[in-house]
């Protein structure tokens, strides 16, 4: 597998939620009720359903679930994330969906992986990286 090199958008997006979780854990008044929606949204019964709306909004045709060495895996023949996909993978209450007017538009859906484990990676042709449920942000090994 060829090399993969962050896109140019990935540091500018990262530093911007960095930013916002911060802001959002150091105001008490908000941070508990967001704790609360967040283990509300952890359900693994979601999490398919969620991996699939993802993968027909970026039109993909075909799509497979599997676990691989006791790791869930999903993949798609969709089109790669772009910065606003990113984006929206990287905050909480915001979805790119309301723009596309489908389903799913609260921002929320794909927190419901952190029900099989802390750890979530996404890894497409043009980014990898990883999101650990403590920390709410991207990170690259």
């Amino acid at each position: 597998m060829a090399e993969r090199h962050q896109p140019d958008f990935f540091e500018r997006v990262r530093a911007r939620a960095a930013k916002r979780w911060d802001m959002l854990e150091a105001d008490p008044e908000l941070a508990g009720p967001w704790r609360r929606l967040f283990q509300q949204v952890q359900r693994p019964r979601q999490v398919l359903s969620e991996l699939l709306q993802n993968a027909d909004d970026a039109d993909a045709t075909r799509a497979r679930a599997s676990i691989r060495d006791g790791v869930f895996v999903f993949e798609h023949d969709g089109a790669d994330f772009d910065e606003a996909d990113f984006s929206s993978l990287c905050s909480f209450g915001f979805s790119r969906k309301r723009l596309l007017h489908t389903i799913g538009f609260w921002g929320v859906g794909f927190k419901s992986l952190f029900s099989l484990g802390p750890r979530v990676e996404v890894v497409t042709p043009t980014l990898a990286c990883f999101f650990h449920e403590e920390v709410h942000r991207p990170g690259v090994d």
